[in-house]
C-alpha cells in the first residue's frame, strides 16, 4: 500500500520537491523510460472502441451522425526496441441517420513509433523513473455493417503526440494491485474515414482534425491498460478501451 501512495502522490505533483534525481539526459533508446512492461516479446490485447463522427456525401448534402461500435482481438510485436506494430480482427457496427446497422468483419493494423525522450529522473535505487517524450501513433481499419443494403467504411488515423512517464518497473517486489507505472499522453488528431453505401453517394468525415488524450497503466504479471478519448467537434468524438498481455 505504501508504494501505491507513492505512484498517486507521483503522478498527482510530479514536479514538486521531494525527489532525489539524477542529472537529466535525452535517452539513446526511447522504448526504455516508455514501455510499461518488459520491451521483448509479443503481445495480445482486446480493443473497445466506440465514437460518432459527422460524415456528409462527396458530391454535397446534408451531414449526417455516424455513430459506430468496435470490438477486436489484436496481436502484435515490436522489431524495433522504439517501434511497436500490431494487427487486429473483429467485429463492427455503424448507425447513420434513420439507418440501424447490424456487426459486421472488421480488420485493421496500427503502429506506434517512439520519436525522442527526455530523462528528467532516473533513480535505480527505488526504481522510479520520470521522462517526457514525443511519438507517433497511426493505424487504418476497414469495417463492414449492413442496414437494408451493404455499408463499409475505412479509417485512416494519425496523431503526433507528447507523452509524460511515472515508471516503478525497476522496484523489486510488486503486490498484484499495485500499477508499475503510468503515461499521459497529449496530441493533436488527424482521422479521414471514407464511407460507402451501396446505391448511395460516398460518404467522407466532416472534420478531419482534433485533439487525443490517453493514459495508459502497467500492472506485474505484464498486463497493460489503455484508455483512449479524441475530440473533433461538439457532436464528433471517439473513445477506446484496450487491456493486452505481453507474452
Amino acid at each position: 500500500m505504501k508504494r501505491l501512495l507513492l505512484f498517486a502522490l507521483a503522478l498527482a505533483a510530479a514536479t514538486g520537491p521531494g525527489f532525489a534525481q539524477a542529472d537529466p539526459e535525452v535517452s539513446t533508446t526511447p522504448s526504455a523510460m516508455f514501455e510499461l512492461m518488459k520491451p521483448e516479446g509479443w503481445f495480445f490485447g482486446l480493443h473497445g472502441a466506440l465514437g460518432r463522427r459527422e460524415v456528409a456525401p462527396r458530391d454535397g448534402g446534408d451531414v449526417l451522425d455516424f455513430d459506430t461500435t468496435r470490438v477486436v482481438a489484436l496481436v502484435g510485436m515490436r522489431p524495433l526496441p522504439f517501434w511497436e506494430v500490431a494487427l487486429d480482427a473483429g467485429v463492427a457496427e455503424a448507425d447513420h441517420g434513420d439507418a440501424d446497422g447490424e456487426f459486421g468483419f472488421s480488420w485493421g493494423a496500427r503502429t506506434r513509433l517512439n520519436v525522442a525522450e527526455y530523462v528528467i529522473e532516473h533513480s535505480p535505487i527505488v526504481g522510479k523513473k520520470r521522462a517526457v517524450g514525443v511519438g507517433l501513433d497511426a493505424s487504418f481499419s476497414h469495417s463492414t455493417s449492413n442496414h437494408d443494403r451493404d455499408f463499409d467504411w475505412t479509417e485512416i488515423h494519425v496523431a503526433p503526440v507528447v507523452s509524460y512517464l511515472v515508471s516503478y518497473l525497476g522496484a523489486g517486489h510488486w503486490y498484484p494491485y499495485e500499477p508499475t507505472g503510468a503515461i499521459l499522453s497529449l496530441g493533436v488528431a488527424y482521422s479521414r474515414i471514407d464511407g460507402r453505401r451501396e446505391g448511395e453517394a460516398n460518404l467522407r468525415e466532416n472534420r478531419d482534425f482534433g485533439f487525443l488524450a490517453r493514459v495508459e497503466m502497467g500492472f506485474v504479471e505484464e498486463w497493460a491498460f489503455q484508455v483512449e478519448a479524441r475530440y473533433f467537434g461538439s457532436s464528433d468524438y471517439a473513445g477506446e478501451l484496450s487491456i493486452g498481455f505481453r507474452f
